[in-house]
């Protein structure tokens, strides 16, 4: 593979006015009010324009100063609706709501997009007392914990327990309310109530997230996709029973429902971490891949749709796989042996008698070489660099996945060695660049070590797919150096709410032992440090997993199980397996027994 190189263009003076739309895709705007057209014209949601402070306007508006914020840190005054519902709130409300804008909402799942749904949340906060509640509620559990993140509290650490119970309190009244909106919803019911559903169950998937309880989070997510799937399902789609959910994803956003599409569609193909096999939604673009990208934002919404193309196509092959197997009298294994048999047969599998999905395959490399090519006109800049990598990481991703579709040789995968190095280095800058302006971390939570850098957020890497493409590298590369660097790294990043990051990491170690361990065995060594060619095709591993997706959250034990394959003594496919503890800090990390979520 050839990562793609970025070509540099005639750089022009950056536009400080304009709507934020036009400023994003780095054009003039003509600054119509109240949206421009130029936005108007190429089909383009207007962002907006930012509100130009007056001093003199200032001081007319109430302004509260957070607690636990820095001396010196300057806020803006809180924002003021028509119909006066801010102004109503009490000081300790307004204390979270201002905390929430000018704070939490950056350390927010998904914040990093270049469409994000956090504005919709704020302004829909302006009518709406559920989303409004729901703010609050946010935005006052983070002030409760400082600079500890909520979900990593240290027995003993200062906490506002009076912000934690109104925390509390405010999250379960956004619920009844929100009840209530579900309650109500129908097939006549407007966009703009369904949006408000979508909002709250982003806002409380995100207030989950921060209490470390994983199935109640995922639950707020799964009600909000199977709605948003009733809203948005495209016209005679029939498809459900085939295990996709038809959506339409747009390139140029053009309402507030299309933005949140967006965004549970990134939230809903991570959530397969959780041991879902296939994301909720399949989305699709009615366009082609163009010959250059208009914008980072679009590239990044045509990958989403290859990325599930490509998923239902491993998916098919999987099943035939496993049918053929079934076929053949091997289905009396238990599921987690049969399953992995399946995987490593789907590589081999003959799909002359299906030439639809044969043609899909070859699709499948040809649109990722053709997305590759027209990214790589799209400029990289310092104001979109984060956005910039995780299109690179996640590409890669795919790129690697189709290019050893069909291959059941693993030593054919040291052809990747340069790749999984660069692509590893662009993760772990994409890391630090989430690392930096997150809160310090407490001592001995992810991310922690002795120069005392920040942690992620709780759940940042979620809808990115980060974390997948770094178990890759640290699961196909064979080279050490390199295998350590991806099991630091997946230590590093906080998954609280969603999976455990120690988890992962152990895995990934146990996964390199394995190998490593038979690489010592078959060639009479004492090796530390391998270097790629030095792990034998007889040492590697085709295949693994995780068992125990059926029991709850059974990454938080201290022990967990993995099957894999390998190449038998006589050639043949062999599948094993093997307990693994999940090594965590040593420093232990107590959740604080308060810390129990609203009532849902």
């Amino acid at each position: 593979m050839t990562v793609p190189i970025v070509r540099q263009r005639a750089k022009a003076p950056k536009t400080r006015t304009g709507c934020k739309t036009c400023r994003q895709r780095h054009i003039k705007c003509d600054e119509t009010k109240p949206a421009c057209q130029r936005c108007a014209r190429s089909g383009r949601q207007c962002g907006g324009y930012d509100t130009v402070k007056n001093p003199n306007d200032v001081r007319k508006l109430p302004f509260v100063q957070p607690k636990h914020l820095s001396p010196g840190t300057a806020l803006s005054p809180v924002l003021q609706s028509p119909g006066g519902s801010l102004q109503r709130m009490g000081t300790t409300e307004r204390n979270a709501f201002d905390y929430f804008r000018m704070q939490t909402v950056h350390q927010l799942p998904g914040n990093a997009w270049l469409l994000s749904w956090e504005r919709l949340s704020i302004t829909a906060s302006l009518t709406e007392p559920a989303i409004l509640h729901a703010i609050i509620a946010l935005g006052s559990l983070h002030q409760a914990y400082g600079i500890f993140s909520p979900s990593h509290y240290i027995k003993g650490s200062s906490v506002d327990h009076s912000l934690h119970d109104f925390a509390i309190n405010q999250c379960n009244k956004a619920m009844v309310l929100a009840s209530s909106h579900i309650g109500n919803l129908s097939s006549t019911s407007s966009d703009a109530e369904v949006q408000v559903v979508m909002l709250m169950s982003l806002l409380m998937f995100c207030f989950e997230v921060w209490c470390g309880q994983d199935l109640r989070a995922s639950f707020h997510l799964r009600t909000g996709l199977r709605i948003l799937y009733d809203r948005v399902k495209l016209p005679g789609d029939t498809s459900s029973a085939e295990k996709k959910r038809l959506v339409e994803v747009k390139v140029n956003p053009q309402s507030d429902m299309d933005i949140l599409l967006q965004t549970f569609v990134r939230l809903d193909m991570d959530l397969t971490i959780q041991g879902r096999t296939d994301p909720f939604l399949y989305p699709v673009i009615k366009e082609d891949i163009p010959s250059v990208f208009s914008s980072l934002q679009d590239a990044m919404v045509y990958l989403d749709a290859l990325a599930a193309s490509i998923q239902d196509v491993y998916r098919q092959i999987f099943e035939r796989a496993l049918g053929g197997l079934r076929d053949d009298g091997v289905g009396d294994l238990d599921d987690d042996r049969l399953w992995m048999l399946a995987s490593v047969h789907s590589r081999t599998i003959d799909l002359s008698s299906n030439p639809d999905l044969a043609a899909r395959v070859d699709q499948g490399k040809r649109d990722v070489s053709r997305w590759m090519s027209a990214f790589a006109f799209i400029p990289f800049t310092s104001d979109r660099q984060s956005a910039h990598l995780l299109a690179q990481i996640q590409a890669f991703c795919l790129w690697h996945e189709v290019s050893f579709w069909r291959e059941s040789n693993e030593m054919l995968l040291d052809r990747f060695e340069e790749q999984y190095d660069y692509i590893l280095g662009l993760a772990e800058r994409y890391v630090e660049l989430h690392r930096h302006g997150s809160p310090p971390s407490s001592p001995g939570s992810p991310g922690s070590d002795s120069d005392s850098r920040g942690s992620t957020r709780p759940a940042f890497s979620l809808g990115t797919g980060l974390v997948p493409c770094i178990f890759v590298i640290a699961f196909k590369c064979r080279k050490s150096s390199i295998r350590r660097r991806a099991v630091d790294l997946v230590r590093s990043i906080n998954l609280t709410g969603v999976f455990d990051a120690y988890c992962v990491a152990s895995f990934c170690q146990t996964i390199i032992d394995i190998e490593e361990n038979a690489a010592r065995q078959i060639l009479g060594t004492d090796i530390d440090d391998f270097q790629t060619h030095q792990i034998p095709r007889e040492a590697r591993l085709i295949d693994v997993n995780m068992t125990e997706w059926s029991k709850s959250e059974f990454y938080k034990s201290d022990h967990c199980r993995m099957v894999y394959a390998k190449l038998g003594e006589e050639g043949e496919i062999a599948v094993g397996l093997k307990d693994f503890a999940i090594v965590r800090s040593t420093t232990p990390i107590e959740i604080d027994p308060r810390l129990l979520g609203c009532e849902g």
